[in-house]
């Protein structure tokens, strides 16, 4: 059982788990949440002024690539589910389309399906994961690609097969009897010239 010691800390309670304190930060955005306000960005530059303006709300808004004016959407509930870090779960609710965004980092590896149904992954504040998820009640699950890196093991792998079998094949000199027979003699090298 992890050791565990609660603090008083200005309405904050951090607590030591296994050595490390954690501390919950004030108004820090959730894990994952369904956007209620898109705003459409060209670039990270970009996003990243619209992150730090005074209107972004860090749990309501999510800035996405394009042009054109704020998008409102009717927002819902996201409750996270049990699951591994690469494969992670979320039961979401909405009275329409929208936006499921997680800290997490984007990779184009990340894919995502709702009842077993594909949805497109995307970039989101400039470098989170964003899901569009239809309108309704949704089990969806956010997970890792795991076919790239499986052949980028096999790469490496066929190396060191190919490696192998021409160190067989090809055995050193010494091993090889003398082309003339048991009386053969070498000769000794030429010396370098002067």
């Amino acid at each position: 059982a992890d050791a565990v010691a609660a603090i008083g800390n200005g309405g904050n309670d951090a607590r030591l788990v296994d050595g490390v304190w954690l501390t919950p930060l004030a108004g820090a955005a959730p894990g994952a949440y369904l956007a209620h306000r898109l705003l459409p960005c060209e670039g990270i530059p970009a996003a990243a002024r619209t992150l730090a303006g005074d209107g972004f709300r860090a749990d309501r808004d999510a800035t996405v690539e394009g042009t054109g004016g704020a998008t409102l959407t009717g927002g819902g509930s996201v409750t996270e589910l049990d699951g591994a870090p690469h494969r992670r779960r979320f039961a979401t609710t909405s009275t329409g389309p929208g936006l499921l965004v997680l800290r997490q980092s984007f990779m184009s590896c990340w894919r995502a399906r709702a009842d077993g149904r594909p949805l497109p992954v995307e970039p989101v504040n400039g470098a989170q994961l964003g899901i569009r998820v239809p309108a309704g009640a949704h089990r969806v699950e956010v997970y890792v690609d795991a076919r790239p890196a499986r052949l980028g093991m096999a790469g490496p792998l066929l190396a060191l097969l190919l490696l192998a079998a021409t160190r067989r094949r090809g055995a050193s000199s010494a091993d090889r009897p003398a082309a003339s027979g048991d009386g053969a003699r070498s000769t000794p090298a030429t010396p370098p010239a002067r």
